[in-house]
This record gives C-alpha cells, sequence and structure tokens, in this order.
C-alpha cells in the first residue's frame, strides 16, 4: 500500500463526512459518524460483505482496492495522523464509497466543512 495514496484518500473521507450540515450532526442523524461499530481492537480492521459491515449503520461500495473500518494502529492506518473523533476510522484504499442517508431539520442552513491532510 502506497502510504501516500491512503492519506490522500483518506484526507477524502475525513473532508467528505466533514461536509454534512452541522444541525444534521446535532440532531443525532448522522449514525455512527466516527466509525466506532463494530468495536475493533487497536490493530483491528475489517472489510464488508457486500455493501455492509454487521454492526454498521454504514453501506460500503466497493470499487478497486479495498476499503472498510480499522482501529488506531492497523496496517491501513499505523504511521498516519491521530483520529479525532473516537477510536476508529473509515478507510478507502483505491476507490469506493460510505454513505449513509440523513435527514436536515432546516433545509436552508449552510453546510460547512474541513479536510485534513493526513
Amino acid at each position: 500500500m502506497n502510504q501516500q495514496n491512503f492519506r490522500r484518500v483518506l484526507a477524502l473521507v475525513t473532508l467528505a463526512l466533514s461536509l454534512l450540515a452541522p444541525q444534521a450532526l446535532a440532531a443525532n442523524n448522522v449514525v455512527d459518524g466516527s466509525f466506532e461499530q463494530p468495536v475493533l481492537a487497536a490493530n483491528g480492521f475489517v472489510e464488508p460483505t457486500g455493501t455492509s459491515i454487521a454492526g454498521s449503520p454504514w453501506t460500503f461500495t466497493k470499487g478497486v482496492g479495498t476499503l472498510g473500518v480499522s482501529g488506531k494502529v492497523s496496517p491501513w492506518t499505523v504511521n498516519t495522523v491521530a483520529t479525532t473523533d473516537g477510536n476508529q476510522v473509515a478507510f478507502i484504499n483505491g476507490s469506493g464509497t460510505l454513505s449513509q442517508t440523513v435527514s436536515f431539520t432546516k433545509p436552508d442552513a449552510p453546510a460547512r466543512g474541513a479536510a485534513t491532510q493526513c
């Protein structure tokens, strides 16, 4: 795995999740936004079976490569920046998507976002 490519992908996942409007997050519309389900060992990771990971509310659509949920020091995350919320992260190595349907209580509220280069 190329470390630089992984960092770019992790930054894109961070950006995509941060673009969710604050009111959706505050209203608890995003379930498991820090990818804490299923609970993994710090060095563990899990890939989806089909489009799901048991215990996770996220839909995982695999492209080329691999994706899933990872602990802080798994082969996918070792030597990267620390997680900002919780103990686990989602990862995409190659191409793929993570999705979840959310409802916004104020559809006219602006969305704010930020990205982290990992």
